[in-house]
């Protein structure tokens, strides 16, 4: 099945993050002379390995790194004393995460997993001091952020007041990422695919002999990407599984406008279909 994937050099997760960065800065470039830009440490940034990255509405690119947040405005870069997690292993990854809620406001998950969030007025970032050990987090609605955890199950934030509510799972496992699917929450675990009823004391699980890390639904069905598992798809019922690449550690896959699938891979290049 391997055969309708193209395989994108022999990049690492570096690479990846890169090839990320180039998209978000020359988006219109990109569309015209098809042309990147190599931007590192030469030009100002605080580090050439490149965790995660996001844009706000001003245009701004928040990028982690393995040396500090770096805020760059298409000249030059703001430098932000927030370090991250970064660590690859053939059955998991921690690393840091950079979020832009509906709202425009930005949360970093720094070493630790502590939770920041940057205040504008102020030109400041806030910690939330109860948090610890958070992996990701997503909106999950225009009043709610949910983040999920190594080993501690999940918090839901409200928004504006802050407020916090710790949810325990069922059982204790680690939450690589979350996905929102009509309406429904799905985790991607270490012990595979899990979905909750609303006040998370039940889930139904999938896939538990997976570590999932990363979660997109195509026309008819999910894909499922794994730390040290390849690539897998089922229906949307998460029934019938198949296994559509082998043996990669994988980061974080992605389906473009034009329904093609990307697949960033730690130590395999980028492969897509």
């Amino acid at each position: 099945m391997q055969k309708n994937f193209k395989m994108i050099g022999n990049k690492n997760l570096i690479d990846w993050c890169c090839l990320l960065i180039a998209i978000f800065l020359f988006n219109t470039c990109l569309g015209q002379s098809k042309k990147f830009i190599h931007i590192n440490v030469n030009d100002g940034l605080s580090q050439n390995s490149v965790v995660d990255l996001v844009q706000d509405t001003f245009g701004y690119i928040w990028l982690a790194t393995q040396d500090g947040l770096n805020r760059y405005d298409g000249n030059s870069f703001k430098y932000y004393r927030k370090y991250f997690d970064d660590i690859t292993r053939p059955t998991f990854s921690k690393l840091g995460r950079v979020y832009k809620d509906d709202y425009n406001q930005i949360w970093v998950i720094k070493e630790g997993g502590e939770v920041e969030y940057f205040d504008y007025k102020n030109n400041r970032f806030n910690q939330l001091d109860s948090l610890r050990n958070i992996s990701c987090i997503i909106q999950l609605n225009p009043n709610e952020m949910l983040l999920g955890s190594y080993g501690n199950g999940v918090y839901k934030i409200n928004l504006p007041s802050l407020k916090i509510t710790h949810f325990l799972l069922p059982k204790k496992v680690d939450i690589y990422n979350i996905l929102v699917d009509n309406k429904e929450i799905i985790l991607c675990t270490n012990q595979g695919v899990k979905k909750p009823n609303i006040d998370f004391l039940l889930t139904k699980n999938f896939l538990d002999h997976l570590r999932v890390s990363d979660i997109v639904r195509g026309d008819s069905l999910f894909y499922i990407s794994t730390y040290g598992q390849g690539l897998w798809s089922t229906d949307i019922n998460f029934k019938n599984p198949k296994q559509v690449l082998q043996d990669l550690n994988i980061e974080d896959i992605h389906i473009d406008s034009q329904g093609q699938l990307w697949v960033a891979t730690y130590g395999n290049g980028l492969w897509k279909m």
